[in-house]
């Protein structure tokens, strides 16, 4: 996916405005996840089930590295 699809997609999943207040945090889950579109709809689907907000995602990739390590 191209970044700026990437960016509406996790938008819409979490039911948040794709705004500059938001931008930052989506931009920076969609670049780590490589714009893939599964893992972009598994992170979006598992933030929005734990009512997790795009300020959430720098904790969320945190605890995504470290399991991965």
């Amino acid at each position: 996916m191209t970044p700026p699809e990437a960016r509406e997609l996790l938008a819409s999943r979490l039911a948040v405005p794709n705004d500059t207040t938001n931008r930052v945090h989506l931009d920076q889950l969609s670049s780590a996840l490589e714009f893939w579109p599964l893992a972009l709809e598994m992170a979006a689907t598992y933030l929005a089930g734990i009512e997790r907000t795009p300020a959430d995602i720098p904790a969320y990739l945190n605890v995504l590295r470290r399991q991965a390590l």
